[in-house]
């Protein structure tokens, strides 16, 4: 599984892919401020099909953010997938 998201945004919104060996998953993403540890929205993916799925994140504020995606159910069988997004003030 791998999840793709923008280096940099303007603002708060961000938009995060995710593609996926599995179609039926149930994968959620969730935002981490990587200097203060605060965590900010935790947010279902929308299934695409064809192990394709996505979402915004809306995070709290500026600052550099670690999105990072899993699956709750299948967590033994479905490893977390994190990238990171440094969000400007816009």
């Amino acid at each position: 599984m791998t999840v793709d998201v923008p280096e940099v945004v303007a603002g708060t919104e961000c938009h995060v892919e995710v593609t996926a060996d599995d179609d039926r998953l149930l994968l959620s993403a969730s935002a981490e401020d990587v200097e203060t540890g605060r965590t900010g929205i935790h947010k279902t993916l929308r299934n695409h099909g064809d192990g394709t799925y996505g979402s915004h994140l809306t995070v709290p504020g500026p600052g550099t953010w670690r999105v990072t995606v899993g699956d709750s159910v299948n967590a033994g069988r479905v490893h977390e997938v994190s990238s990171v997004v440094l969000v400007a003030q816009s």
